[in-house]
């Protein structure tokens, strides 16, 4: 039987929909552009967090409960074509009226649309409009994106607070044009290797908490503009002369006053290693002792994306003490031969 959902008084409706899983709450707005707007308007399914998972075939949605736990909403599945058996439904999309086919218990609980990939461009803006609509004043939203070309820019979701790029290669120019649309992120972990040129001052510079797994010949133009929290570069082609400059740019308060956590990797096969000697000779490093605290309580925010908060205890028995001119602000130094740690005291 037929419920007339739009017949019934407001209170009514508000029961109804208090009453709905998140699964439930977004195939009730496919149904109409009518019910789509009502929603948005009483907006009375309020999340704090919402994951999007995206890659070429498809575009997964979740989001977290009071604990923690993982709630999977609903999975866009892009096909060439449907099963003969399978029964086809018109929905609204966004702005688009679209035939799919809808599976309500789907693969790791979520309710999965199928549609047809010759509409891919599209449908994946209309998804990302539709959801984006209903969800404006989610605190974080947060976007993995797993693509093995960066040919085509991603669709335009809304209110993204955390970005994580993996798959192919990147290029530099899909980063600047991705992040110029997506201003003002917390985060951004870039696990792939980015290829091309970082514009002098690039959009993905601005991001506070700031990881590339595979920065190469990058990392010297992103450590020398980088004016953010946390800074991670891997793989990375930075040598001692690089670490002295960015010390001397640090102690002389010229620099990195947002600063509070550096962490390098540099490159396997770089052509040197860290010279400890080298860096006493030009800047005044002090060996760590009981004046100084024998643990840093580093907050991770750059790890955002994969779920880790917790603070992470770092041992400073090794490390060295570096003092700011001016305002007398401490940091450590924990330096190996193939990388280092540069932590801002609180």
């Amino acid at each position: 039987m037929t419920i007339r959902f739009k017949r019934f008084p407001l209170l009514v409706k508000l029961e109804i929909l208090k009453s709905l899983d998140y699964r439930e709450f977004f195939i009730l707005t496919l149904c109409s552009l009518k019910i789509q707007n009502f929603l948005k308007t009483i907006k009375c399914k309020q999340m704090k967090f919402l994951r999007y998972f995206f890659d070429e075939k498809l575009i997964r949605i979740w989001t977290k409960d009071d604990e923690r736990e993982k709630i999977p909403i609903i999975a866009f599945e892009r096909v060439a074509f449907f099963d003969t058996t399978e029964k086809v439904e018109i929905v609204r999309i966004g702005s688009v009226v679209q035939p799919i086919v809808y599976f309500p218990n789907g693969e790791r609980g979520y309710c999965v649309l199928k549609y047809i990939d010759t509409e891919e461009e599209v449908i994946s803006n209309s998804i990302a409009q539709h959801v984006s609509g209903l969800l404006s004043k989610c605190s974080c939203v947060q976007l993995r994106a797993r693509m093995s070309s960066t040919s085509k820019m991603l669709p335009a979701f809304q209110g993204i607070t955390d970005t994580q790029f993996d798959g192919g290669n990147v290029d530099a120019k899909f980063l600047e044009k991705y992040f110029g649309r997506n201003p003002n992120q917390k985060s951004a972990r870039i696990i792939q290797k980015v290829t091309g040129e970082l514009a002098e001052n690039s959009n993905l510079l601005q991001i506070s908490n700031l990881c590339l797994a595979d920065s190469g010949s990058l990392s010297k133009h992103i450590l020398r503009k980088f004016n953010g929290r946390d800074l991670h570069l891997y793989n990375a082609d930075i040598d001692t002369f690089n670490l002295i400059t960015f010390l001397k740019l640090w102690v002389s308060n010229k620099a990195y006053s947002n600063l509070k956590s550096l962490n390098v990797l540099k490159r396997y096969n770089f052509y040197s290693d860290f010279n400890l000697a080298i860096v006493q000779k030009e800047v005044n490093l002090i060996a760590h002792n009981r004046q100084y605290p024998r643990f840093y309580n580093y907050k991770p925010e750059i790890y955002r994306m994969i779920g880790n908060n917790n603070p992470m205890r770092i041992v400073l028995r090794r490390s060295f003490v570096i003092r700011r001119e001016g305002d007398g602000k401490v940091a450590f130094l924990l330096l190996e031969p193939d990388s280092f740690w540069f932590l801002v005291s609180e």
